[in-house]
């Protein structure tokens, strides 16, 4: 199904307990659509970006270095999802990593 509207919808919701979806900011220009992840946990190699059925998912697995007899068992879940707008180009979707930041630019289809 695709969103039909020209804003990004977030459509996170928890696959499993103990996943975090994490605050992200979206705006928006002339030409494209923003969203910014902060991701402080998580390296490069632990963050998997996915176009699934028109949605944007956004998810990060990792181990962490603490005492194996802690709830969550030493691993950290973060998953967010969006339903990307119609005037959005899913060919030209970019995103990097910085500081602990992740930044997502989805362009959008140029008017005819």
């Amino acid at each position: 199904m695709q969103n039909t509207n020209s804003e990004l919808n977030d459509t996170s919701g928890s696959k499993e307990e103990n996943v975090s979806t994490p605050i992200v900011n979206m705006s928006e220009t002339g030409k494209s659509y923003q969203i910014t992840v902060p991701v402080p946990t998580f390296s490069k190699d632990d963050v998997r970006i996915d176009l699934v059925d028109n949605k944007l998912v956004i998810e990060s697995k990792n181990r962490l270095d603490i005492d194996q007899t802690d709830i969550e068992k030493g691993i950290k879940t973060m998953f967010r999802e969006f339903e990307l707008p119609a005037n959005a180009d899913p060919s030209k979707i970019k995103a990097q990593m910085q500081n602990g930041i992740l930044s997502v630019c989805i362009t959008k289809r140029k008017e005819e």
